[in-house]
């Protein structure tokens, strides 16, 4: 499908906007080094400009519409799966007690609080407002504001690391959030990412519903389903950062039940809004798809993640290495 068409917004619920786009990077993270949505050849970041690619107030209000959807919920559900990334992003800031800490799309503060735990003095920021308060009521120690991270409301050299957990592939203009990150980062800084790459936990469910349903083709930002460490590289690099290391690293997950993710699912597509014998239809698949999975009386997966650290330059024009 040409790219116009796919991002064009039609009068679609936000469910329809969502659930194309979610289809469509579930099958393609099972290709290894796929590029990005739409192909990228031969403009400033390799091919058409994201501007001209992407409509990004289109998907900077879905995106905002989806979250806040969920505020509390979320911690029910998907927390079980980005709180793995913490410990990744522990390990790549290289935290140490008294550093001050910026999450980006902290959500209701699941990572912020194991990034807390460092004794790191952390803020989170995320523009969805029913997440931001679901975040203040659960960790009162933490400071959240609401804000968007193309906007970030803080003075340049705030933070000594800047974290995102599961957070690029949601941001309508990246190249303009890691400029952001950039300023705010004092030099040396770190900028450390968890992106998602294979989803085993997550394919049981998108698998199931892509053998029964079609829904059209939506609106995303431009790391939506991207494998392609290149393109992060130059991100990175023209928002003015250094010394990159880009890794895939597996994120195993045992959970006792399936509900917990499968709620998260279902709110996430608004399954209640299909008719119900094609949910039942994709229930049935989802069960039947996790039984590879079965262990005992639990479940085992195991995902992979894309993990990022770059490095904000001591002094203006120092020597930068490409990412390894």
């Amino acid at each position: 499908m040409p790219p116009n068409k796919a991002l064009q917004l039609t009068a679609n619920s936000a469910f329809q906007l969502w659930f194309g786009s979610l289809l469509a990077s579930t099958s393609a993270l099972r290709r290894p080094r796929r590029r990005c949505w739409p192909q990228l050849s031969a403009g400033p970041l390799g091919g058409q400009s994201m501007s001209e690619s992407h409509d990004p107030p289109a998907v900077a209000d879905t995106e905002r519409r989806t979250w806040d959807r969920f505020g509390s919920k979320y911690l029910d559900t998907f927390a079980a799966i980005t709180s793995r990334g913490a410990a990744l992003l522990i390990e790549a800031a290289e935290l140490r007690p008294g550093d001050a800490v910026l999450e980006i799309g902290c959500g209701p503060g699941n990572v912020a609080a194991r990034l807390a735990e460092t004794g790191a003095r952390v803020v989170g920021i995320d523009f969805a407002p029913h997440m931001v308060q679901a975040a203040r009521s659960t960790y009162r120690d933490i400071d959240f504001h609401e804000a968007d991270a193309e906007d970030l409301p803080f003075e340049p050299g705030t933070f000594q690391a800047v974290a995102a957990c599961y957070t690029l592939h949601h941001l309508a203009r990246p190249e303009k959030v890691f400029s952001e990150i950039h300023r705010v980062l004092a030099p040396g800084g770190r900028f450390v990412f968890v992106h998602p790459q294979e989803q085993e936990s997550m394919n049981i469910f998108f698998d199931a519903v892509a053998a029964h349903h079609t829904p059209e083709a939506v609106p995303h930002g431009p790391l939506f389903g991207c494998t392609d460490q290149s393109l992060f590289e130059s991100m990175v690099s023209k928002a003015g950062f250094g010394d990159c290391r880009l890794e895939i690293r597996e994120l195993p997950l045992q959970l006792r039940s399936l509900e917990p993710l499968l709620e998260g699912c279902r709110e996430f597509i608004q399954m209640d809004a299909l008719p119900e014998a094609l949910q039942e239809k994709i229930e049935a698949a989802t069960l039947q798809n996790a039984k590879e999975h079965q262990r005992g009386s639990g479940f085992a997966f195991t995902d992979t993640v894309l993990l990022g650290r770059a490095v904000k330059p001591l002094e203006a024009g120092h020597p930068r290495r490409r990412c390894s």
